[in-house]
């Protein structure tokens, strides 16, 4: 992620990596699985927003990171089945 970020709600300029949240992915019965999340904490206010120029590794939105990700996960899993089955 590269630049600042504007709070909506006190107006404060911040560099946005320093208040990066951590989300997580809800799954069955409450469980939460770890995530990138393009969530912003205001340093001044602590008022939580959706950061409008988050990347990760430097060109990856959160959408983009976690196509990404499921993508080697389902790969990998099609590399373990056809393997198995020669």
């Amino acid at each position: 992620m590269k630049g600042f970020e504007t709070c909506p709600k006190c107006s404060a300029h911040f560099e946005g990596r320093s208040a990066l949240l951590w989300g997580g992915i809800a799954t069955y019965k409450g469980l939460t699985l770890p995530a990138a999340s393009s969530k912003i904490c205001c340093p001044g206010c602590r008022y939580i927003f959706a950061g409008k120029d988050v990347r990760f590794f430097g060109f990856l939105s959160a959408p983009a990171l976690g196509l990404v990700l499921l993508t080697a996960v389902v790969l990998d899993l099609l590399i373990v089945m056809l393997s198995s089955v020669l």
